[in-house]
Formats: C-alpha cells, structure tokens, sequence
C-alpha cells in the first residue's frame, strides 16, 4: 500500500503535507472536511479529538501549532511513536519533520466510504444505514443495519454525542434591550406621533 506522504521529510509543512494529515484524521474518523492541503478549524479540531482520543489531556481553545501545552502534547504523540521531536511546546521545523515521518510510515488505506449517495439533504435509507455502520464502528450499538431510524439507533446516537467534546462551546444569544417609554408618552404612542424606539 501506498504511504499517506510520498514527499520527502524536510520540515517545510506545506500543501502535500497538510493533504496527508488530513487523509490520516479522515481514515481515522476525525472528519477534517476536503483534503484540501489547508490546515484550517476543521483541521485544527479534528487533530485536537484526534489527540483526545489517544488520552492527551487537550485544551481546545488553542492550535496544536500555536506554541504551548497542545503542541507539547502532539509533541509527545510524535515522540510515542517513535518520531525524533523533542515535547518542549515550541513548533518549529525539527516537529514538522517529525509529523511528515510520521506520515510517511502511516498507510493510504484503499477502504470504502460509509455513504456512496448523493448528498441531497434527504435522510434516507443510504444514509440512516450509513449512520448505523458509523456508529457501530464506533462502539455504540445502534441494532439491526437495517436502514431504519429506530430507538435503538437513535440511542447510540445519542450515545456517542454524549461521549464527545463540544468544542465549539456556542455562546447564549444576546438579549434584547428592552424599550422603555414613559407613561405620559402613551397617547402620543397611540397617535402615532412617537416612534417607538424612543427610550
């Protein structure tokens, strides 16, 4: 089998380099989006679960190359499997190096995708059982593959939601700003010669 990078190791982490990492998350089932060879959020993310996964304690409110407790992390991660990167927090050429060896031993695995339909926005049978090979995959037991949106499956669903991350960590909406009028404003409210957003 053909290795994930077929380029050489020299430090400079760019497109082709990017492009291997991000079919090593995806075959892992880190979803990371296209590869693309642009190490954006979602790639971001999908490496930070990817670390979590293996048992590094992640903080996700920063980048693996931003310098730092994550970079030691993904450091150490290289140094466990056998890359010469020494864990001191600081992203540099030798843990790029280290990364791209890494991927140089990792194997393109030829394996099938979940889902061969069409991405319609329906949540059909091809999708639902897609789902249900997911999930299994994963350790939940979503049933019978049978291509039905049961209670079973939408416990294992539920299931493995509940055993993830929220790494977006969405804010409340703002609250509206009441509008406060003064009591003799009432009629001219009523005659329409207020506007209402007067405080």
């Amino acid at each position: 089998m053909p290795s994930l990078l077929e380029s050489s190791a020299d430090g400079d982490f760019g497109k082709k380099s990017v492009t291997a990492l991000q079919k090593f998350l995806n075959q892992e089932g880190f979803y990371c989006g296209a590869e693309d060879g642009d190490w954006g959020n979602t790639t971001e993310k999908a490496l930070q679960l990817f670390l979590k996964d293996e048992g590094y304690d992640v903080d996700f409110k920063s980048g693996v190359r931003d310098g730092g407790e994550n970079t030691k992390l993904f450091q150490q991660f290289l140094q466990d499997e056998d890359q010469e990167c020494k864990p001191d927090g600081s992203w540099g050429k030798k843990s790029a190096m280290a990364l791209q060896n890494f991927l140089k031993n990792e194997e393109l695995r030829e394996e099938p995708p979940l889902y061969k339909g069409k991405e319609d926005g329906e949540m059909g049978g091809m999708t639902i059982l897609a789902l249900q090979k997911f999930l299994a995959q994963r350790g939940c037991d979503p049933g019978p593959l049978d291509s039905g949106l049961g209670k079973k499956t939408v416990i294992a669903l539920q299931k493995f939601l509940a055993m993830q991350p929220d790494v977006l960590e969405l804010k409340p909406p703002k609250r509206k700003k009441k509008i406060l009028v003064r009591k003799e404003f009432f009629p001219l409210l009523q005659l329409g010669h207020l506007d209402r957003r007067v405080k």
